[in-house]
């Protein structure tokens, strides 16, 4: 470096630097920004199904909660409360059966919090990404 400032040599391998870093950098950005929008997702579902049996409980009344994996609508009281990004695969299940992306599901939370049928639904066939109502007693929803 001179006295008056950087070398035109100084400048351009600088900007070569940067530029190498963020080529380097960018796919990961791009990864960890749809990642973030599939657990996003799952967050919404599951918030969805908390507020349902909260509602349930203080409004006095049966809230019928459906999942469309095909519309990717969530619906209380067929009501719809959330839409998700077309992009993001949804698969849902009632007690016991295999998941699948083709078909409607639903439970009913009761007023006193319970609720009539267990409900799976996983985002993006990723096990990590499950939200389960496992039991019909207290119809409580939980992420693995």
């Amino acid at each position: 470096m001179n006295k008056r400032g950087f070398t035109l040599i100084e400048v351009i391998v600088v900007m070569a630097v940067l530029t190498i870093m963020l080529a380097i950098s960018a796919p990961s950005l791009i990864d960890w920004r749809q990642n973030a929008k599939i657990k996003e997702v799952a967050r919404d579902i599951l918030s969805g199904l908390r507020q349902a049996r909260s509602m349930a409980v203080t409004e006095n009344q049966n809230i019928e909660v459906k999942i469309n994996p095909v519309t990717h609508q969530l619906k209380f009281n067929d009501v719809v409360q959330k839409t998700f990004p077309d992009n993001i695969k949804l698969e849902v299940a009632e007690e016991a059966e295999a998941l699948t992306s083709a078909a409607e599901k639903s439970t009913i939370f009761e007023p006193q919090g319970s609720c009539n049928k267990l409900l799976k639904v996983r985002v993006n066939e990723d096990p990590s990404l499950e939200i389960k109502i496992e039991s019909k007693a207290t119809g409580l929803a939980r992420l693995p």
